[in-house]
């Protein structure tokens, strides 16, 4: 059987008519959203002067050296997600919700005391890096165009007869009679009038995860030099399933409606390193800078599709793809982070973190395919963002604190596509603290707004997407 591999560019959150690899998948496992512990959390995650928090070492490694004690922690998050979307003037909404353990770590000090050399810390842990869980639910009326149309001009410019189209799109609409031969073997025609559009519904349900494994060492020099080296093993599990169904055509067709599925799973993992260094000064500064590496992942995309058509005479048709299968690698951008931090004595901290990543350097490769269009596709849809995150923590008692957050997370499109397609999270938390056990709670609320394409961005209008996530965190640390 011939290998297909159909690929549609990805400006925006939706693709066309397959799962194939393309600039948004290099785009999913790029962007990180760190979720972690509770005060890491509360306070915005700008974390990368501080140390002391073991999330926090998954922006800069040096805090692992920042510990004054032993470190044992685990947090759990409740995720909340809403999606609104607006197509074609129709509104509609869905959600899901999601528990995980978020953050799992430990860390170990041992004394050298040699040449100004403290100590020297050791630590292993797991931490989530991105959660995918998420429901959208798209439906209006679209008088301009339909899937169909898409399926039309790609057969006729693929100029193949009927078995050697694409099995996954365009050889399942001729196969229930989306399509049909006219005039000659590799000449289509669709029941659905060209331009004529219909009623579209899209019910699209993810789930997954991109988490890291992260061993590192860090150590103290002096009483104000705090370096760091850590090395992540990461893992990815996506999953998604894409319903396109169509009716209400013009009265002259003969087609009453159609139903499209995809079926994507992908799995893989990868590997990083990152290096830091926290200096301070003076008791009150603190200056942080990092180092990420690309993270180079090893992918399987598994695939399926199918269709179904019934048409006003009752008529019935069924077809599926066989299964598809395609190995491949991603490289994400590297990142840079400068860090500050201010230490108000007993009473509070407040600490800023900028990351730099440029999404353009993010790379698609293959041993059986050259991602020449995809890439190049990369380099001028993306473009360089900033990353911002800003926190305080107020201790009002010896054993309660208070904390706040903001952090922006830039948008990586070119000429605000997408409607820019940054978004910005909002924080709070609290924390108590007794004797060598804390207890943090971390509450954080993210919107989004987005656009998807139902199908190919060149003809189709896109929907308008606002995406709430709400977190509840929980964590449970012992130092000793």
């Amino acid at each position: 059987m011939k290998k297909y591999i159909y690929i549609i560019p990805m400006f925006v959150l939706g693709i066309g008519t397959t799962f194939a690899q393309n600039s948004g998948d290099a785009l999913r496992y790029s962007q990180t959203t760190l979720i972690g512990s509770a005060r890491f959390n509360g306070m915005g995650g700008a974390f990368g002067a501080l140390g002391n928090d073991y999330t926090g070492t998954y922006i800069n490694p040096a805090g692992f050296s920042v510990f004054r004690n032993d470190y044992a922690g685990f947090s759990f998050d409740f995720m909340a997600r809403k999606s609104d979307a607006n197509y074609f003037g129709s509104q509609n909404d869905d959600s899901k919700i999601n528990l995980n353990l978020s953050s799992l770590g430990f860390v170990k000090h041992i004394d050298i005391n040699d040449n100004g050399w403290d100590k020297l810390s050791i630590s292993f842990g797991l931490n989530r890096t991105n959660n995918f869980h998420r429901r959208l639910d798209i439906i209006g009326t679209n008088t301009q165009n339909s899937l169909a149309d898409v399926f039309l001009k790609n057969a006729n410019n693929q100029g193949y007869t009927p078995d050697d189209l694409d099995p996954f799109n365009e050889q399942l609409a001729f196969d229930t009679y989306l399509l049909d031969t006219v005039g000659g073997a590799t000449n289509y025609e669709s029941p659905v009038p060209s331009n004529s559009g219909s009623r579209q519904n899209l019910h699209l349900r993810s789930n997954g995860y991109t988490e890291e494994f992260s061993i590192g060492f860090g150590a103290k020099y002096e009483d104000n030099l705090y370096i760091g080296l850590s090395i992540g093993i990461n893992g990815v599990k996506y999953e998604e399933t894409r319903t396109h169904t169509e009716s209400e055509f013009d009265p002259l067709s003969s087609l009453h409606s159609f139903t499209f599925n995809n079926y994507l799973k992908t799995t893989g993992g990868g590997a990083t390193i990152k290096l830091g260094f926290i200096y301070t000064p003076t008791k009150w500064f603190r200056l942080g800078m990092a180092y990420h590496s690309p993270t180079w992942y090893t992918l399987t995309d598994d695939y399926a599709s199918d269709m179904q058509t019934t048409f006003k005479d009752s008529a019935q048709y069924n077809a599926n793809s066989p299964d598809g299968s395609f190995d491949y690698r991603i490289n994400t951008p590297m990142k840079v982070i400068t860090s500050v931090g201010f230490v108000i004595g007993r009473y509070g901290i407040i600490s800023a973190d900028y990351e730099f990543v440029d999404y353009t350097t993010a790379r698609i490769k293959s041993d059986n395919y050259h991602f020449f269009n995809e890439n190049n596709a990369i380099t001028t849809s993306f473009k360089p963002a900033s990353n911002i995150r800003v926190g305080a923590e107020l201790r009002i008692a010896p054993t309660i604190s208070l904390r706040g957050g903001y952090s922006y997370l830039g948008s990586p499109y070119e000429d605000d596509i997408n409607n820019g397609g940054e978004s910005v999270s909002y924080s709070g938390g609290i924390g108590f603290k007794e004797d060598n056990f804390s207890i943090d709670f971390a509450y954080v609320y993210t919107q989004q707004d987005q656009q998807y394409y139902l199908y190919d961005s060149a003809i189709n209008t896109p929907a308008d997407l606002e995406t709430i996530t709400k977190n509840f965190i929980a964590s449970f640390t012992y130092h000793f």
